[in-house]
């Protein structure tokens, strides 16, 4: 019976090392408070009275292409009077301390003639940014900044990784198109902002690994 208290010890202790804050809605197949016209808003507002998630610019919601479920997001300057345009949320999970380092990330495409309106979609960039702000939700204190060309018609991973500068609390991901012209459309879907162990935490998890392995070797053995 002692040897079970091992595999127990190793799956709370690997539990309590991975520790991450991600996005809601990050497959955009919820609505916001439960209606379908806010799905846009990329935010489930909770709890009550605090807003994770917004856009800005000429973005929506569409089931075109998605990368996984039916839905993704979409950024794009049809009318001519939106060059640039975005989403941007907070993780509400995890606090972003000082010292401690985030990825975000997306899958991406964008139309170049092979898809409906069969219009080539451009822009100067796409930016993909962790934002970090103070306790108060609304002083950045730092970000970080990948900037891509537009994928093309073929689905592609888009990231960035920064560390939290001094008196962050809040980690935002948000991904922008920079000068857009009038035609087709940028769109994105499976996004994640996620906090990435500590080297330590990271080689002892890979050792939590090695016992669990060690200790099934030893009753394959008996």
């Amino acid at each position: 019976m002692k040897n079970l208290y091992l595999p127990i010890f190793v799956g709370i202790f690997v539990g309590v090392l991975v520790v991450y804050g991600d996005v809601l809605n990050a497959g955009f197949e919820a609505a916001q408070r439960g209606t379908a016209t806010n799905i846009e808003y990329w935010s489930l507002d909770v709890p009550p009275g605090w807003i994770y998630g917004g856009n800005w610019g000429e973005v929506d919601v569409q089931g075109w292409r998605a990368h996984s479920g039916t839905n993704e997001a979409t950024i794009h300057n049809w009318g001519g009077g939106a060059p640039d345009g975005g989403w941007w949320q907070t993780a509400t999970d995890t606090v972003a301390y000082p010292g401690s380092v985030w990825i975000a990330s997306a899958w991406a495409v964008s139309d170049a003639g092979g898809w409906w309106p069969h219009e080539v979609y451009t822009a100067v960039s796409i930016d993909i940014k962790i934002e970090f702000y103070a306790s108060d939700h609304s002083t950045m204190v730092g970000a970080v900044t990948n900037s891509y060309d537009p994928p093309g018609e073929t689905w592609t991973y888009m990231s960035v990784t920064g560390m939290a500068r001094a008196n962050s609390h809040y980690a935002r991901f948000v991904i922008v198109a920079v000068g857009q012209g009038t035609g087709g459309a940028f769109q994105f879907d499976d996004t994640s902002l996620a906090l990435i162990p500590e080297p330590s935490a990271a080689g002892l998890l890979g050792l939590g690994g090695l016992i669990t392995v060690a200790f099934r070797r030893r009753r394959r053995m008996r």
